[in-house]
């Protein structure tokens, strides 16, 4: 079904949709499942409805570990710390916000202004507001 583990099942409209490791949201018919025979070997093929799969502009294919439906779009968590908007209509993935990957392991907060900078296991060094919600630096 996927090239990777699957992180999402849900089902909406009698359909499963399944999404994973692989970057790739695919949407299965019930009816298609429930009334497949297999062959002789006990195996069945049988294709998504349609499927996407959302990467970065390098190329980069996210790491799916969570999808949550709004009105007209879907939330999708990826596990390479970001945070996807994806249209229902025209599929089209744009990131919301760009957090760590892995746990933080230090954080200093100032006293006198709305930032913090973050330190986490990616290596990576992050200034943030923390009341808008958005990386700074």
């Amino acid at each position: 079904m996927h090239n990777g583990a699957i992180e999402v099942i849900l089902f909406e409209n009698e359909e499963f949709i399944t999404a994973g490791t692989d970057g790739y949201i695919k949407w299965w018919s019930l009816s298609r499942i429930d009334n497949a025979e297999a062959d002789e070997v006990a195996e069945v093929v049988i294709e998504p409805l349609k499927e996407i799969s959302i990467k970065t502009e390098d190329g980069v294919y996210a790491h799916i570990i969570n999808m949550k439906r709004g009105n007209n779009f879907w939330l999708v968590q990826d596990a390479r710390g970001y945070l996807w908007h994806l249209g229902c209509n025209d599929f089209e993935a744009k990131i919301v916000m760009n957090f760590h990957c892995g746990k933080i392991t230090d954080m200093a907060v100032s006293d006198s202004i709305n930032m913090c900078l973050s330190v986490a296991e990616d290596g990576c060094i992050k200034l943030w507001d923390f009341v808008r919600l958005r990386p700074i630096y």
